[in-house]
Parts: structure tokens; sequence; C-alpha cells
């Protein structure tokens, strides 16, 4: 774990992608992060499943972990995602030929909260971004359209 998580640390604000060491939790060497970071050279453990040294990102490979040079970051589900050259960001494969492209949409913010929506977003009908916890808020108030566009989120149901 970061040592960020340390009450003795005041560097709380540090991503992975910062960190310069790594500490190994059986024998206790602490090495520089480099292409060889996965497994400790003194004791021989396998850190990690998975390793970027890009993004510094030791992690477990359930969620089938992959680095994607387009977006310039670690990402999840490879087999399920695709990157869109237009929106400039990964999406789900089922969205593939079936989304509105907007240049570089995938760096909006979340026409909610108005955050960085570069990850965890959910991408509403008209291509604009949101949060999850965002949408289902919006949606539990009664908003029906996309905040910034007034574009229905979903169609009217049949009765």
């Amino acid at each position: 774990r970061c040592h960020n998580l340390s009450v003795t640390c005041a560097a709380d604000d540090k991503k992975a992608h910062h960190a310069t060491h790594v500490k190994c939790g059986n024998c206790g060497r602490e090495e520089e992060i480099n292409e060889g970071s996965q497994t400790c050279r003194r004791c021989g453990l396998k850190l990690s499943e998975y390793f970027c040294p890009k993004c510094k990102h030791f992690t477990g490979v359930d969620k089938n972990p992959f680095h994607c040079e387009k977006c310039e970051i670690c990402r999840i589900y490879k087999d399920r995602s695709f990157h869109c050259d237009v929106c400039n960001v990964c999406l789900d494969k089922r969205l593939e030929g079936k989304h509105k492209c907007r240049p570089n949409s995938g760096h909006d913010e979340c026409c909610i909260c108005l955050e960085d929506a570069f990850s965890g977003c959910q991408i509403l009908p008209c291509s604009h971004k949101v949060h999850r916890e965002c949408a289902i808020a919006m949606i539990q108030n009664g908003v029906r359209n996309c905040p910034i566009c007034r574009h229905p989120l979903y169609g009217q149901l049949q009765q």
C-alpha cells in the first residue's frame, strides 16, 4: 500500500505515477521503480500479477488491465474496450459505432459536478459525460434531460 495512507506522510495528494520507490512486503527491501519492479530483487517475490512501469501501477489481473498508449494510462477490461480516436478515450466495445463522437470529449467535465469525468463516467445519449453517482442523483431529482444540451436522457415510455 502506498505510504500516502500513513499518518506520518503529508503528501496525501500524490498518485501512483508520482511514486519513485517500492518496498517489498516480504523482505522489506526498498528499491527504485523501473522495468523490473514487478519482482523483488532480494527475495524474488512477485509483487503483483500486473505491473505497468509507465503508470507505476501494481495490481491483479482479474479485471484484465492494460496500458492504453493513446490515453496514456492503464485501463481495465482490455477484452471489452476500444479506443475511440475522435473522442480520444477508451470506451466499452458495445459503444463501438453506436455513440456520438465529439473531438476530445473523453476529457469532458461531468455535466453535474463539473469535475473531471475522464474515468468512471457514464456517456449520455447526446455524448456528454456524467459520473455514475451524479447520473443517479440527477434522475432521482427528476432531471430527464442533459443539463448541457437538453437532449432527453431516454425515450418516452409507450403507454
